[in-house]
């Protein structure tokens, strides 16, 4: 994300955002051990610890008949971090290092073959199904591509509007409404003019935009 690009908007000055609950807060320091709270320090947002992924390789036919054991290619190896409340943290590599994979097991988009991955004070793993969606709700990817992310099929305020629908964020009048605010806000004006495009239609840098609301 370099390149000067902006950084994510600040909505909680917008008026629609100031009428909506505050972020539900997935953890109760007092029944550490049962509700599945690791550490629930003021300052600590992320913690991973430990992590390591595997992949199996394809064995041949022969190989398998002679009882050839798979072999396996270490993604993610013995990976340890915190990030605190407010801070930022790069993760800095060669290519094939890991480190997409890495972000890819934060997000919950693969399971780890070994290690946690602790948000807000409780392990990732153990995450109810409305906690899971919650999570969802307050973390996601920004992807290199952008047309990897993108719905080819969706419009823009389409893309914009689907997570507002799924986590019964406002009225619909209200969600067209910050659907236009949010383009508005990272730079893709008139937001009228880009609402009612497709991803094809978009600059790379436009589509990169798109985005940070449609996450």
């Amino acid at each position: 994300m370099g390149g000067g690009w902006p950084c994510t908007p600040n909505f909680d000055s917008h008026p629609f955002y100031r009428t909506l609950p505050s972020p539900i807060t997935m953890k109760d320091p007092c029944v550490v051990g049962v509700s599945g709270v690791v550490n629930a320090e003021a300052g600590v947002l992320l913690q991973v610890e430990d992590l390591e992924k595997r992949y199996a390789r394809r064995r041949g036919l022969l190989r398998a008949i002679r009882g050839v054991k798979r072999s396996h290619t270490q993604a993610v190896d013995k990976v340890w971090f915190e990030l605190d409340r407010g801070e930022v943290v790069g993760l800095a590599g060669e290519s094939g290092s890991g480190k997409s994979v890495t972000a890819e097991l934060i997000s919950v988009l693969q399971t780890p073959t070994r290690g946690r991955v602790i948000f807000d004070g409780l392990d990732v793993a153990k995450h109810s199904r409305a906690q899971r969606k919650e999570f969802r709700r307050r973390v996601s990817m920004v992807f290199q591509d952008p047309y990897d992310a993108l719905n080819p099929r969706m419009l823009v305020r389409d893309s914009v509007i689907e997570p507002l629908r799924i986590h019964r964020v406002g009225t619909d009048p209200e969600r067209v409404a910050a659907m236009f605010d949010v383009l508005e806000r990272v730079g893709l004006r008139p937001p009228e003019r880009f609402a009612d495009a497709y991803p094809h239609q978009l600059s790379g840098g436009s589509a990169r935009g798109q985005q940070w609301p449609a996450r």
